[in-house]
């Protein structure tokens, strides 16, 4: 919400056009989500929740890769210190 951020630009915008043209804002939403919907991938949320976990290779907590998220992420602030 930082004054000049382009997405109260965006608001503005919608919300004129809303104005103008009453049901704008909500056949855009709409529109959005049926778009998300035929483009979303055939994985369910239920194959998601099927990953096989096992340990992450350097700290041993259960994950999904072969490093787990936090190891990814503390060797890249790692490597940016030593820069």
């Amino acid at each position: 919400m930082a004054q000049g951020a382009r997405t109260l630009l965006y608001k503005e915008v919608l919300n004129r056009l809303e104005t103008e043209s009453p049901g704008t804002k909500h056949m855009f939403y709409w529109g959005f989500l049926e778009k998300h919907r035929k483009t979303a991938t055939s994985v369910s949320m239920l194959d998601k929740d099927r990953a096989t976990l096992h340990p992450c290779s350097l700290c041993g907590q259960p994950t999904t890769a072969e490093t787990c998220s936090y190891c990814k992420l503390m060797a890249r602030a790692k490597v940016s210190t030593s820069l």
